[in-house]
C-alpha cells in the first residue's frame, strides 16, 4: 500500500512540477502552442478537413512541437526570441522529428491489429480465448511507444539522426518501459477529465453545444494549455533518462 501511495505521489509531483514550470514561461509557451493550435481547433470546428489539409496540419503541429522543445531546451535564452524565430530554429530538425514521429506511429500498428481483432471475435461471438492474442498486440504497443518515448527530443534537442534517436531512445528507456507509459496515462487521465468536464459545462445550454464558434474556441484553449504541458513532461522524462 505504500509503495502505490509513493508511485502515486511521485507523479502527481512531477506533473505539478512540469504544470508551474509552464506556468512560469506561459506567456512563450502558450504563445508558441497557440499560433498553431488556435487556427487549427477552429478549422476542424467549422468543417471537415480534407486529407490534403489533415496532412498540413500534421506537418504545422511537428513544428509546434519542436518549437516547445526548442522552449525547453533553451528557456532563458528564447525570451527576447520571436516566435518566428522560435519556429524558425525548430525547423532544422523537421525532417528528422517527421521520420521519427512516423516510426512512433507504427508502433501503434499491433494495437490497432489487436483492435481489429478484438472486434472480430465480439462480433462473432467467438470464445473469449481469441482476445489474448488482442491483449498481447496492445500490450506491445504500449511496450514500444514507451521504449521510444524519448526520441523525438533526442533528435530535436541533441541533433541526431533518425537512427541515432530510434536507438538512443531504446537504450535510454531499457527496463523503464511501462513506468514511462504509466507517467503518461496519468497525465492524459488528467487531461481528458478536465475536458470532459470543461465541455460538460459549456454543452448545458443547446445553443453553445451547437456553435461551432464556440466549440471550436474551446478546443483551441484547451489544446494550447494541454500541448506545451505534455511537451514539458515529456522534456521532463527525457531529461531524466539523459543522466
Amino acid at each position: 500500500m505504500n509503495t502505490i501511495v509513493r508511485i502515486f505521489s511521485f507523479l502527481w509531483r512531477r506533473l505539478a512540477q512540469s504544470w508551474l514550470f509552464m506556468w512560469q514561461g506561459k506567456r512563450r509557451f502558450l504563445t508558441v502552442a497557440g499560433v498553431v493550435a488556435i487556427p487549427s481547433a477552429m478549422i476542424r470546428s467549422y468543417q471537415s478537413l480534407t486529407v490534403d489539409f489533415s496532412l498540413v496540419l500534421f506537418i504545422a503541429s511537428i513544428y509546434c512541437v519542436l518549437s516547445l522543445i526548442v522552449v525547453c531546451r533553451d528557456f532563458e535564452g528564447t525570451k527576447s526570441q520571436k516566435i518566428g524565430a522560435i519556429y524558425t530554429k525548430a525547423s532544422g530538425r523537421f525532417l528528422q522529428a517527421l521520420g521519427v514521429t512516423l516510426i512512433q506511429a507504427l508502433a501503434l500498428l499491433p494495437a490497432l491489429l489487436g483492435m481489429t481483432l478484438g472486434l472480430f471475435v465480439v462480433s462473432f461471438g467467438l470464445t473469449n480465448f481469441y482476445i489474448v492474442p488482442a491483449v498481447i498486440l496492445g500490450l506491445m504497443s504500449v511496450y514500444l511507444l514507451g521504449r521510444l518515448a524519448v526520441a523525438l527530443y533526442i533528435a530535436a534537442v541533441e541533433e541526431a539522426t533518425i537512427r541515432q534517436s530510434i536507438i538512443g531512445s531504446w537504450q535510454r528507456t531499457k527496463g523503464g518501459a511501462l513506468r514511462i507509459v504509466s507517467r503518461y496515462i496519468v497525465l492524459f487521465a488528467v487531461i481528458i477529465l478536465a475536458t470532459v468536464g470543461i465541455f460538460s459545462v459549456v454543452n448545458v445550454a443547446p445553443i453553445l453545444a451547437q456553435s461551432w464558434l464556440v466549440q471550436g474556441a474551446v478546443s483551441a484553449v484547451l489544446v494550447t494549455i494541454s500541448l506545451p504541458w505534455l511537451v514539458i513532461f515529456g522534456y521532463s522524462i527525457y531529461d531524466e533518462t539523459s543522466r
